[in-house]
């Protein structure tokens, strides 16, 4: 059992972290069912049964996601707020330095990145290439996501690794293009 839980990229922690719920319900089936697949599946009801039983809202899976992460990838707004309503971070960064505010701006999920401002996420955290949730925004058109970003401080100058910044990542998107400019001159 133990290597096979190493080949999944478990550890010997989290097994028996996950033991201790299971038979919660019928849908906890498993060690491998945690606070972060729950939220990932927008089973807003399981995920209210691990943090009643203690689970740390900031759990994090083998790549170092989050339910939190994942409600904002997904756009579940429900289970965002659940979660930091419980004290999630949304500063938390997964393997690849991603926080729950870059999932959010990613996917376009307005009301899970106000939320995530509200908490006061960090607006211009850097992944490990250096990309800000406004770039991430800026490269994929989202008008409303950078509108959002900007008025709550968003730098459109920072620069990632290789020193290209917002402006740069929105070379194909020309209202979002308009957009940083006229942020750029204030």
């Amino acid at each position: 059992m133990k290597r096979r839980l190493i080949l999944l990229g478990l550890s010997t922690a989290a097994l028996a972290s996950h033991r201790a719920f299971a038979g919660l319900t019928d849908t906890f089936n498993s060690e491998y069912y945690t606070i972060a697949t729950a939220a990932m599946s927008n089973k807003i009801a399981d995920v209210k049964v691990f943090l009643t039983k203690g689970v740390n809202p900031d759990f994090q899976d083998s790549g170092g996601r989050t339910a939190l992460s994942y409600a904002a990838a997904q756009g579940y707004p429900d289970i965002a707020k659940l979660l930091l309503d419980a004290g999630a971070s949304p500063d938390v960064k997964d393997k690849s330095g991603n926080t729950s505010l870059h999932w959010a701006a990613d996917g376009g999920h307005l009301d899970v990145l106000k939320m995530l401002l509200a908490a006061r996420a960090t607006v211009d955290a850097q992944n490990r290439q250096g990309l800000t949730p406004l770039m991430l925004a800026a490269d994929r058109g989202r008008v409303n996501i950078v509108r959002a970003l900007l008025d709550a401080g968003a730098d459109p100058r920072k620069q990632d690794f290789t020193g290209r910044d917002a402006l740069g990542w929105s070379a194909s998107q020309p209202a979002v293009k308009r957009l940083l400019l006229d942020a750029a001159k204030k």
